[in-house]
């Protein structure tokens, strides 16, 4: 593993504390996963349902991504 320095706006900086201590989990390791997902390009949209639950656990999205495919298989004539 190699160490780097980076400049951060200091807003962000402390949002990026606050996450990884309410994840009780070291910050190098949120930095280093937001940056992979960054580079994936797999991040979230801002906008739906994934701008409140894209917060979420990793996994979660897509069980709510699971959820929502399943109700759109329901035949609308069933509910009548």
């Amino acid at each position: 593993m190699a160490k780097t320095t980076l400049e951060l706006p200091t807003d962000l900086l402390r949002r990026v504390k606050t996450r990884a201590s309410e994840q009780g989990r070291p910050m190098k390791s949120l930095v280093a996963e937001a940056l992979e997902t960054a580079l994936r390009g797999d991040h979230q949209p801002t906008t739906g349902w994934r701008a409140v639950f894209g917060r979420a656990r990793p996994g979660a999205t897509r069980d709510v991504a699971r959820h929502l495919a399943e109700l759109r298989r329901v035949d609308p004539e069933d509910w009548e």
